[in-house]
């Protein structure tokens, strides 16, 4: 049923994709499959512009993925969601979002206590400098600053290389 919902999106049969996916969440709650079952609905969901279903199925990612102590997979949840927020124009939402992303990599000391064990995880490092990037921007079209400033140096200093260094 995942892979009939996800080649019917494919095909750009939205409403198909979402009826074959959301059945298979019905069959089975617990579904191994569960994080790519809901960011697969979540997608299909936004191309829709239905934007707050699909922010309900990255709120259920967000959720599971933070009880279980899974914060590459929370992050990217957060990123998505907030990225939902700017398509709508709501930038102290995503905000929110991307401040909870940048808070997961804002500690001022690296020392081994304060690190999350995530720092050497490259796809949790993606979604963080992603998330810190957004934040960044989203300060700077809420006019704070000295905030964004703050959190410019905080990239600069954990992505030397960064892809976002230049913007």
């Amino acid at each position: 049923l995942l892979d009939s919902g996800l080649a019917a999106a494919g095909a750009g049969q939205f409403d198909k994709a979402a009826d074959f996916i959301s059945r298979v969440e019905v069959i089975d709650a617990n579904t191994p499959y569960y994080y790519e079952l809901h960011f697969s609905m979540s997608e299909i969901l936004t191309l829709q512009e239905k934007h707050d279903e699909a922010r309900k199925k990255l709120a259920k990612i967000s959720t599971r993925s933070n009880q279980l102590n899974d914060f590459t997979t929370y992050n990217e949840a957060q990123v998505l969601m907030g990225e939902s927020f700017l398509r709508e124009n709501a930038i102290n939402k995503a905000n929110s979002c991307f401040s909870i992303v940048a808070l997961s990599v804002s500690s001022d000391e690296d020392t081994e206590e304060n690190k999350t064990g995530n720092e050497d995880n490259p796809e949790f490092m993606v979604y963080a400098e992603l998330g810190v990037y957004h934040y960044a921007l989203t300060l700077s079209q809420l006019g704070k600053n000295e905030e964004r400033d703050n959190i410019i140096k905080l990239y600069q200093k954990k992505w030397p290389k960064g892809k976002y260094l230049n913007e």
